[in-house]
C-alpha cells in the first residue's frame, strides 16, 4: 500500500464517528489472537459487594455490565461524543 493510501485510510478512521465503545466499523479488518482469559470473569471473581468502582474515560458500558451497586459505582467521561451515551445509561 502506498503512503498516500495509508494516510487517506488513517484520515478516514480519524473522522469516523462512533458511540461509546462500538468499533463494529472495523469488523473483518482486525485479526486478533484468541485470548486465554476473560477480563470480565476476572473482575467478577474478585469484586466484592462493598467495593467502590470507578470507570475513567471509557464510557461506562463495561462498568454497567457488572450490575454493581450504583451508590458505590462512578464513571467519568471527557470525550464529548461518549458523554451523551453515558448520561443515558444512568
Amino acid at each position: 500500500m502506498k503512503l498516500e493510501d495509508k494516510i487517506k485510510l488513517w484520515k478516514n478512521e480519524e473522522n469516523h464517528a462512533f458511540k461509546g465503545w462500538d468499533f463494529s466499523h472495523i469488523n473483518g479488518r482486525w485479526d486478533s489472537e484468541k485470548l486465554t482469559w476473560n477480563y470480565k470473569n476476572i473482575v467478577e471473581k474478585y469484586l466484592k459487594e462493598k467495593d467502590n468502582l470507578l470507570d475513567m474515560g471509557t464510557g461506562g458500558e463495561f462498568l454497567l455490565s457488572l450490575n454493581h451497586n450504583p451508590k458505590i459505582t462512578s464513571a467519568t467521561e471527557g470525550y464529548i461524543q461518549n458523554f451523551s451515551v453515558e448520561k443515558c445509561l444512568n
